[in-house]
Protein backbone atom coordinates (compact mmCIF):
# COMPACT_ATOMS: atom_id res chain seq x y z
CA UNK A 1 0.00 0.00 0.00
CA UNK A 2 1.44 3.25 -0.83
CA UNK A 3 2.11 5.91 1.62
CA UNK A 4 -0.99 7.68 2.88
CA UNK A 5 -0.90 11.67 2.80
CA UNK A 6 -0.47 13.43 5.95
CA UNK A 7 -4.38 15.01 5.94
CA UNK A 8 -5.73 11.24 5.35
CA UNK A 9 -3.59 10.03 8.03
CA UNK A 10 -4.30 12.78 10.78
CA UNK A 11 -8.12 11.44 9.84
CA UNK A 12 -7.62 7.64 10.37
CA UNK A 13 -5.37 8.43 13.27
CA UNK A 14 -8.35 10.56 15.02
CA UNK A 15 -11.20 8.14 14.10
CA UNK A 16 -8.98 5.03 16.16
CA UNK A 17 -9.37 7.32 19.23
CA UNK A 18 -12.86 8.46 18.90
CA UNK A 19 -13.77 4.69 17.89
CA UNK A 20 -14.95 5.96 15.21
CA UNK A 21 -15.52 3.44 12.06
CA UNK A 22 -18.23 5.46 9.49
CA UNK A 23 -17.11 8.69 8.03
CA UNK A 24 -20.62 10.56 6.85
CA UNK A 25 -21.23 13.91 4.35
CA UNK A 26 -24.67 13.99 4.45
CA UNK A 27 -26.56 17.20 2.31
CA UNK A 28 -28.00 17.99 5.74
CA UNK A 29 -26.14 17.03 8.30
CA UNK A 30 -22.74 15.83 9.20
CA UNK A 31 -21.83 12.94 11.52
CA UNK A 32 -18.66 11.12 12.97
CA UNK A 33 -15.23 12.63 12.38
CA UNK A 34 -15.13 16.24 11.36
CA UNK A 35 -13.70 15.29 7.82
CA UNK A 36 -13.39 19.06 6.17
CA UNK A 37 -11.27 19.51 9.53
CA UNK A 38 -8.26 17.64 7.44
CA UNK A 39 -9.64 18.66 4.07
CA UNK A 40 -10.51 21.99 3.94
CA UNK A 41 -13.98 22.08 2.58
CA UNK A 42 -16.80 19.55 1.51
CA UNK A 43 -15.85 19.07 -2.07
CA UNK A 44 -12.13 18.23 -0.75
CA UNK A 45 -13.05 16.09 2.38
CA UNK A 46 -15.36 14.13 -0.85
CA UNK A 47 -12.35 13.56 -2.68
CA UNK A 48 -10.15 12.69 0.35
CA UNK A 49 -12.50 10.04 1.45
CA UNK A 50 -12.53 8.70 -2.27
CA UNK A 51 -9.27 8.21 -2.64
CA UNK A 52 -8.64 5.94 0.70
CA UNK A 53 -12.13 4.40 -0.42
CA UNK A 54 -9.86 3.24 -4.33
CA UNK A 55 -6.68 2.53 -1.80
CA UNK A 56 -9.16 0.16 0.13
CA UNK A 57 -9.04 1.52 3.54
CA UNK A 58 -12.90 2.68 2.91
CA UNK A 59 -15.50 1.24 1.79
CA UNK A 60 -18.59 3.25 0.20
CA UNK A 61 -22.19 2.46 0.95
CA UNK A 62 -25.13 5.03 -0.23
CA UNK A 63 -26.56 5.97 2.94
CA UNK A 64 -29.46 8.12 2.00
CA UNK A 65 -31.39 10.00 -0.73
CA UNK A 66 -32.49 13.52 -0.57
CA UNK A 67 -34.64 14.89 -2.87
CA UNK A 68 -35.00 19.14 -3.32
CA UNK A 69 -37.30 21.21 -4.72
CA UNK A 70 -36.37 22.70 -8.41
CA UNK A 71 -37.06 26.58 -7.67
CA UNK A 72 -35.94 26.72 -4.14
CA UNK A 73 -33.74 23.73 -3.49
CA UNK A 74 -36.14 23.33 -0.23
CA UNK A 75 -36.37 19.66 1.10
CA UNK A 76 -40.04 19.86 3.02
CA UNK A 77 -42.27 18.92 0.09
CA UNK A 78 -45.44 17.31 0.43
CA UNK A 79 -46.90 14.62 -1.81
CA UNK A 80 -50.25 15.14 -4.12
CA UNK A 81 -51.85 12.54 -6.09
CA UNK A 82 -54.02 13.38 -9.13
CA UNK A 83 -55.90 11.28 -11.71
CA UNK A 84 -54.29 10.48 -14.41
CA UNK A 85 -56.91 11.40 -16.49
CA UNK A 86 -58.81 14.81 -15.34
CA UNK A 87 -55.84 15.80 -12.98
CA UNK A 88 -58.61 15.55 -9.96
CA UNK A 89 -57.58 15.65 -6.21
CA UNK A 90 -60.70 13.86 -5.21
CA UNK A 91 -59.80 10.11 -5.65
CA UNK A 92 -60.94 6.82 -3.53
CA UNK A 93 -58.51 4.35 -2.78
CA UNK A 94 -59.55 0.56 -2.24
CA UNK A 95 -59.56 -3.13 -3.43
CA UNK A 96 -60.33 -3.34 -7.01
CA UNK A 97 -62.37 -6.35 -8.74
CA UNK A 98 -62.82 -6.85 -12.62
CA UNK A 99 -66.01 -8.55 -13.15
CA UNK A 100 -64.85 -11.17 -16.29
CA UNK A 101 -68.21 -11.16 -17.89
CA UNK A 102 -68.72 -7.14 -18.80
CA UNK A 103 -65.01 -6.44 -17.51
CA UNK A 104 -65.91 -3.48 -15.35
CA UNK A 105 -63.85 -2.50 -12.96
CA UNK A 106 -64.76 -1.25 -9.47
CA UNK A 107 -64.13 -1.22 -5.93
CA UNK A 108 -65.34 -4.56 -3.85
CA UNK A 109 -68.19 -3.10 -1.95
CA UNK A 110 -69.79 -1.74 -5.33
CA UNK A 111 -71.49 -5.34 -6.41
CA UNK A 112 -74.11 -5.22 -3.82
CA UNK A 113 -74.11 -8.57 -5.09
CA UNK A 114 -74.87 -7.22 -8.74
CA UNK A 115 -72.39 -6.16 -11.30
CA UNK A 116 -73.66 -2.14 -11.05
CA UNK A 117 -72.39 -2.08 -15.05
CA UNK A 118 -74.25 -5.17 -15.93
CA UNK A 119 -76.71 -6.51 -13.66
CA UNK A 120 -75.78 -10.17 -12.84
CA UNK A 121 -75.15 -11.35 -9.89
CA UNK A 122 -71.71 -11.73 -8.93
CA UNK A 123 -71.70 -14.48 -5.81
CA UNK A 124 -70.39 -16.75 -7.97
CA UNK A 125 -66.55 -15.90 -7.21
CA UNK A 126 -65.36 -17.67 -10.68
CA UNK A 127 -66.94 -14.57 -12.28
CA UNK A 128 -64.61 -11.84 -10.77
CA UNK A 129 -60.95 -11.42 -10.46
CA UNK A 130 -59.22 -9.46 -7.51
CA UNK A 131 -57.02 -6.57 -9.33
CA UNK A 132 -55.28 -5.62 -6.29
CA UNK A 133 -55.06 -2.09 -4.82
CA UNK A 134 -56.36 0.69 -7.01
CA UNK A 135 -57.74 3.98 -7.39
CA UNK A 136 -60.69 5.84 -8.75
CA UNK A 137 -61.50 9.76 -9.60
CA UNK A 138 -64.55 10.99 -7.74
CA UNK A 139 -64.46 13.58 -10.68
CA UNK A 140 -64.52 11.56 -13.88
CA UNK A 141 -65.32 7.68 -12.51
CA UNK A 142 -61.70 7.02 -14.05
CA UNK A 143 -59.97 3.17 -12.27
CA UNK A 144 -56.63 2.95 -11.99
CA UNK A 145 -54.28 1.31 -10.24
CA UNK A 146 -51.20 4.17 -10.38
CA UNK A 147 -52.23 7.75 -9.88
CA UNK A 148 -50.36 10.50 -11.35
CA UNK A 149 -47.63 12.18 -8.51
CA UNK A 150 -46.78 15.20 -8.18
CA UNK A 151 -44.73 17.01 -5.42
CA UNK A 152 -45.58 20.28 -3.44
CA UNK A 153 -42.65 22.38 -2.04
CA UNK A 154 -43.85 23.65 1.61
CA UNK A 155 -41.21 26.76 1.51
CA UNK A 156 -41.50 28.14 -2.89
CA UNK A 157 -45.29 26.68 -3.43
CA UNK A 158 -43.74 25.27 -6.60
CA UNK A 159 -45.33 22.00 -8.01
CA UNK A 160 -43.37 19.12 -9.64
CA UNK A 161 -42.60 15.73 -11.16
CA UNK A 162 -40.51 14.03 -9.29
CA UNK A 163 -38.10 13.51 -12.22
CA UNK A 164 -37.38 17.52 -11.89
CA UNK A 165 -36.36 17.37 -8.48
CA UNK A 166 -33.14 18.08 -7.84
CA UNK A 167 -31.31 14.63 -6.12
CA UNK A 168 -28.58 14.69 -3.04
CA UNK A 169 -27.04 11.18 -2.64
CA UNK A 170 -25.25 11.11 0.50
CA UNK A 171 -22.90 8.76 1.07
CA UNK A 172 -20.59 6.56 4.25
CA UNK A 173 -17.44 5.13 4.34
CA UNK A 174 -16.66 2.94 6.55
CA UNK A 175 -13.13 1.48 7.97
CA UNK A 176 -12.31 -2.13 6.23
CA UNK A 177 -10.02 -4.26 7.74
CA UNK A 178 -6.79 -2.93 5.86
CA UNK A 179 -8.56 0.73 7.25
CA UNK A 180 -8.26 0.19 10.63
CA UNK A 181 -4.51 -1.35 10.45
CA UNK A 182 -3.63 1.57 8.54
CA UNK A 183 -5.18 3.80 11.02
CA UNK A 184 -3.91 1.81 14.32
CA UNK A 185 -0.10 2.44 12.75
CA UNK A 186 -0.81 6.42 12.22
CA UNK A 187 -2.60 7.22 15.47
CA UNK A 188 0.46 5.80 17.37
CA UNK A 189 1.72 9.73 17.88
CA UNK A 190 -1.22 11.23 18.37
CA UNK A 191 -2.32 8.74 21.13
CA UNK A 192 0.88 9.65 22.70
CA UNK A 193 0.45 13.40 22.99
CA UNK A 194 -3.49 12.94 24.15
CA UNK A 195 -2.29 10.37 26.93
CA UNK A 196 0.84 12.67 28.15
CA UNK A 197 -1.97 15.42 28.98
CA UNK A 198 -3.94 13.52 30.08
CA UNK A 199 -1.02 12.22 32.51
CA UNK A 200 -0.91 15.86 33.56
CA UNK A 201 -4.06 15.67 35.10
CA UNK A 202 -5.40 17.90 31.78
CA UNK A 203 -8.85 17.09 30.19
CA UNK A 204 -8.81 16.50 26.72
CA UNK A 205 -11.18 16.53 23.78
CA UNK A 206 -10.60 15.53 20.52
CA UNK A 207 -12.23 17.87 17.41
CA UNK A 208 -14.97 20.51 17.70
CA UNK A 209 -15.56 23.79 17.52
CA UNK A 210 -14.72 27.01 19.25
CA UNK A 211 -16.15 30.37 18.95
CA UNK A 212 -14.01 33.39 18.47
CA UNK A 213 -13.76 37.03 18.71
CA UNK A 214 -15.59 37.63 15.52
CA UNK A 215 -18.47 35.21 16.30
CA UNK A 216 -16.72 32.55 13.67
CA UNK A 217 -16.88 29.05 14.84
CA UNK A 218 -13.31 27.87 14.25
CA UNK A 219 -12.57 23.44 14.60
CA UNK A 220 -9.88 22.78 16.93
CA UNK A 221 -7.87 19.28 16.86
CA UNK A 222 -7.58 18.87 20.39
CA UNK A 223 -8.60 20.62 23.13
CA UNK A 224 -6.61 20.46 26.53
CA UNK A 225 -7.56 22.28 29.97
CA UNK A 226 -6.53 22.48 33.40
CA UNK A 227 -5.30 26.06 34.61
CA UNK A 228 -4.83 27.03 31.23
CA UNK A 229 -6.82 26.12 28.50
CA UNK A 230 -4.95 25.13 25.11
CA UNK A 231 -5.97 24.47 21.58
CA UNK A 232 -3.70 22.14 20.01
CA UNK A 233 -2.80 21.15 16.26
CA UNK A 234 -0.61 18.53 15.25
CA UNK A 235 1.34 17.91 12.08
CA UNK A 236 2.85 14.31 12.70
CA UNK A 237 5.84 12.18 10.55
CA UNK A 238 6.24 15.02 8.08
CA UNK A 239 8.03 18.69 8.13
CA UNK A 240 4.57 21.30 9.00
CA UNK A 241 4.07 23.87 5.87
CA UNK A 242 3.42 27.62 6.15
CA UNK A 243 0.36 27.43 5.44
CA UNK A 244 -0.91 25.18 8.00
CA UNK A 245 1.19 27.38 10.96
CA UNK A 246 -0.70 30.54 9.36
CA UNK A 247 -4.20 28.90 9.56
CA UNK A 248 -3.61 27.76 13.21
CA UNK A 249 -2.58 30.98 13.99
CA UNK A 250 -5.48 32.91 13.14
CA UNK A 251 -7.42 30.60 14.64
CA UNK A 252 -5.39 31.38 18.44
CA UNK A 253 -5.78 35.45 17.53
CA UNK A 254 -9.76 35.51 17.05
CA UNK A 255 -10.33 33.19 19.70
CA UNK A 256 -8.12 34.92 22.26
CA UNK A 257 -7.03 31.58 23.24
CA UNK A 258 -3.76 29.96 24.07
CA UNK A 259 -2.12 27.49 21.23
CA UNK A 260 0.02 25.21 20.85
CA UNK A 261 1.50 23.59 17.32
CA UNK A 262 3.39 20.30 17.84
CA UNK A 263 5.79 19.68 14.60
CA UNK A 264 7.02 15.95 14.44
CA UNK A 265 9.96 15.92 13.27
CA UNK A 266 9.48 19.63 12.55
CA UNK A 267 8.49 22.98 11.06
CA UNK A 268 9.16 23.15 7.09
CA UNK A 269 11.58 26.28 6.18
CA UNK A 270 8.72 28.52 4.99
CA UNK A 271 6.89 27.74 8.21
CA UNK A 272 10.49 28.08 10.35
CA UNK A 273 10.98 31.57 8.92
CA UNK A 274 7.13 32.82 9.78
CA UNK A 275 8.14 31.72 13.31
CA UNK A 276 11.08 33.26 13.73
CA UNK A 277 10.48 36.75 12.33
CA UNK A 278 8.36 37.07 15.05
CA UNK A 279 4.89 36.61 13.85
CA UNK A 280 3.81 34.19 16.51
CA UNK A 281 2.12 35.94 18.95
CA UNK A 282 2.87 35.47 22.79
CA UNK A 283 -0.24 32.73 23.09
CA UNK A 284 0.64 30.77 20.34
CA UNK A 285 3.56 28.15 21.04
CA UNK A 286 5.20 25.66 18.66
CA UNK A 287 6.67 22.24 19.86
CA UNK A 288 9.04 20.71 17.33
CA UNK A 289 10.19 17.28 18.42
CA UNK A 290 12.10 14.49 16.22
CA UNK A 291 10.61 11.91 18.15
CA UNK A 292 7.97 10.62 19.50
CA UNK A 293 9.62 10.07 22.75
CA UNK A 294 11.00 13.79 23.05
CA UNK A 295 7.74 15.23 21.80
CA UNK A 296 6.57 13.26 25.24
CA UNK A 297 9.25 14.43 27.35
CA UNK A 298 8.30 18.25 26.08
CA UNK A 299 4.44 17.84 26.74
CA UNK A 300 5.60 16.75 30.00
CA UNK A 301 7.38 20.57 30.54
CA UNK A 302 4.60 22.28 29.23
CA UNK A 303 3.89 24.94 32.01
CA UNK A 304 0.58 25.66 33.10
CA UNK A 305 -0.45 29.67 34.15
CA UNK A 306 -3.79 30.97 34.42
CA UNK A 307 -5.83 32.43 31.31
CA UNK A 308 -9.71 33.08 31.01
CA UNK A 309 -11.48 29.64 29.26
CA UNK A 310 -12.49 30.32 26.00
CA UNK A 311 -16.04 29.60 25.08
CA UNK A 312 -15.88 26.09 24.36
CA UNK A 313 -19.05 24.82 22.46
CA UNK A 314 -19.20 20.91 22.54
CA UNK A 315 -19.79 18.79 19.42
CA UNK A 316 -21.20 15.08 19.39
CA UNK A 317 -18.68 13.00 17.77
CA UNK A 318 -20.43 10.01 16.90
Amino acid sequence: MKELEPRAAQLLAHAVLLGVEEFRLAPEDRMGVHVTHFAGDEHQAVRLLEDLASMGLLEKHVSDILYRCPNCGGTVLRPKLLCPRCQSLDLRRGSLIIHLTCLYVGFQEDFTPTCPKCGESVLDQEACHKAGLGYRCSSCGNSFHRPKEKWLCISCGREFELDESKVDVSSSYKLTKLGLSAAESYSEGLREIVHTLLAKGMKVGLLGQLQGLSGAMHEFEILAEDVETYVIETCLFREAKEVELIRFYSLIHDSDSRGLFIAMPGLGQKARMFAEEGKISERLSVLEAPSISEMKEKLRNLSSSHSDLPNIIPVVTQ
